[in-house]
Order: structure tokens, then C-alpha cells, then sequence
């Protein structure tokens, strides 16, 4: 359910990639985001903030930050709990 954007994320290097990632992010909303286990815009952030956190305690990821770290992210906060 989940793969576009799971593989877009992987995807992104640039910001061209990471502005893709957000349209694919829009689609997948769009199509199924009521599927999503966050299905609301608050739920899914609140989601991505607790898996950003969460994953810089074991990856300093906050160190030197990427469009790739921004895309996987948001794209956690579809399923993270």
C-alpha cells in the first residue's frame, strides 16, 4: 500500500527529488491515505516526530541532515506508532 512512497524515499538525493517524493506523498494521500495508520495530517506529523526522535537516539541523523532524512521522515510518519 505504501511503496510508492516508501520508494520514492529512497530515492531522493536533491531537492528535485524530495519536491517528487512530496507529490508522491500527496497521491498516495489522495488514493489511500485514509488506509494510512495516521490518517490525519496531525496524527501523521506527531508520528514523524516521534520516529525522527526515536531514530536519532540509535542514528545521529540530526548531525548533517539530507533530503533523504527529510523524505524518510514524513514518509514514517504514515506508519510509525
Amino acid at each position: 500500500m505504501y511503496d510508492a512512497v516508501f520508494d520514492s524515499a529512497d530515492k531522493v538525493e536533491t531537492f528535485e527529488d524530495f519536491v517528487e517524493f512530496l507529490l508522491v506523498l500527496e497521491a498516495s494521500f489522495k488514493a489511500e491515505g485514509t488506509a494510512w495508520e495516521n490518517p490525519t495530517i496531525d496524527r501523521m506529523m506527531e508520528s514523524a516526530a516521534a520516529w525522527a526522535i526515536d531514530t536519532a537516539e540509535r542514528d545521529p541523523l540530526t548531525k548533517n541532515p539530507t533530503w533523504h532524512n527529510f523524505a524518510q521522515i514524513l514518509s514514517a510518519g504514515i506508519i510509525y506508532e
